[in-house]
């Protein structure tokens, strides 16, 4: 048949179009635009190969695997126990770490290293319900982010710490601001000297990363269950599997060109085998009793905080560590914490906005410089 490719095609559908039903004619005239106009995204979605990480050497040595050897329990008066693990340098300077969201006292071994030869002794606590942490059981209605520092407060004098500093990191933030509020000075109990806030979430009504219906769903309504299935489903939550599988699930489902510079930096360092394995026990210990715990922790850091950040001590040194780039928490919430503070009279605080950085690399890359400067201000 002679003729343009457009006039063939007319010739060919000319007859199937007349006989097509008038109201249906535009439909179709969308539908197959917006088809053709989707074919190409489809077929590369489709084709679309991840570039992948290499794995371990089958004959790595991993060097995290002892991190569990300095755990111990605190028990306390009211019959709970709380789980803790020291690192770093047994005679330096001490610092309760406070873990993240779904963490536990075992993830507070990645200071180790640096903390020794910067003379910081280590000291990981748990929250209730979570690695060897009895949950609190009271209802949820009668908790605040407030208990947990007088939690820190009996190890503190279990230890029989003459001061000490504080780091809390993501979903600790909190409950390290707590501690700079209730802890700071106290007659009669071991002396708060220095807040590190890592960055970490804020207060209920400051910044979010999440859509402003999605913080309010979860403050005013019960969505465990869907908290629980949205973690549960990522590759390192698939409990059942052994900590090699799930590792490799997790590099299977890292793709090196959907990843942030700073990200893959990190994914890429030297240690990263040992990181991820400690991870992967740290997670494990996190839901050991079940997942009521994070449940519970999710709820805490929902709710109303039971003070001010305004009426933290003036005189605390507080810093705050946040990264630009960062998609986890807000890196406004730095930014609102350190107005407060500044709003209550609080001279001594300092924040660092790391340029393109992100939630992990903010951790990582700058953990050493965190240890120093918290140390530095100490004064023991």
């Amino acid at each position: 048949m002679a003729g343009t490719f457009q006039d063939r095609a007319i010739h060919t559908f000319k007859p199937y179009w007349w006989r097509l039903p008038h109201p249906y004619r535009t439909p179709f005239i969308i539908t197959t635009g917006a088809a053709l106009l989707l074919s190409p995204f489809i077929w590369r979605r489709l084709n679309y190969k991840p570039e992948l990480l290499p794995p371990p050497p089958k004959d790595y040595k991993y060097t995290y695997h002892h991190a569990d050897d300095d755990s111990a329990v605190l028990a306390l008066p009211d019959g709970r126990k709380i789980g803790y693990a020291q690192y770093g340098d047994p005679n330096g300077k001490p610092v309760i770490t406070l873990h993240g969201i779904l963490g536990s006292r075992l993830e507070n071994f990645l200071f180790d290293i640096n903390a020794k030869e910067l003379g910081v002794r280590i000291i990981g606590i748990e929250r209730p319900g979570m690695g060897w942490s009895s949950p609190d059981p009271r209802p949820l209605r009668e908790r605040s982010v407030l208990d947990h520092a007088k939690d820190i407060n009996a190890l503190a004098e279990h230890l029989q710490l003459g001061g000490y500093g504080v780091i809390a990191t993501s979903g600790g933030g909190p409950y390290g601001l707590a501690c700079a509020y209730a802890l700071a000075g106290g007659a009669g109990m071991p002396k708060l000297k220095a807040v590190s806030v890592v960055t970490g979430l804020g207060m209920p009504d400051m910044s979010q990363s999440y859509p402003a219906s999605v913080v309010w769903l979860n403050k005013n309504l019960s969505l465990r269950w869907l908290i629980k299935w949205m973690f549960s489903r990522a590759p390192e939550w698939q409990l059942c599997l052994s900590d090699e599988e799930r590792a490799e699930a997790m590099r299977k489902n890292f793709d090196v060109n959907n990843t942030h510079p700073a990200d893959l930096e990190v994914a890429m360092h030297p240690r990263q085998h040992d990181w991820k394995r400690l991870f992967l026990c740290s997670t494990r210990q996190a839901v050991s009793q079940g997942w009521d715990g994070f449940l519970d922790d999710a709820a805490v850091l929902s709710a109303e905080p039971g003070f001010r950040v305004e009426d933290i001590s003036s005189q605390l040194p507080v810093q705050l560590w946040y990264g630009m780039a960062d998609s986890n928490v807000s890196p406004k919430v730095g930014v609102e914490i350190a107005q407060r503070l500044s709003a209550g009279g609080n001279m001594k605080v300092e924040l660092h906005m790391q340029e393109g950085e992100t939630h992990a690399s903010t951790q990582v890359k700058y953990q050493r410089r965190i240890l120093e400067d918290l140390s530095n201000v100490m004064q023991l």
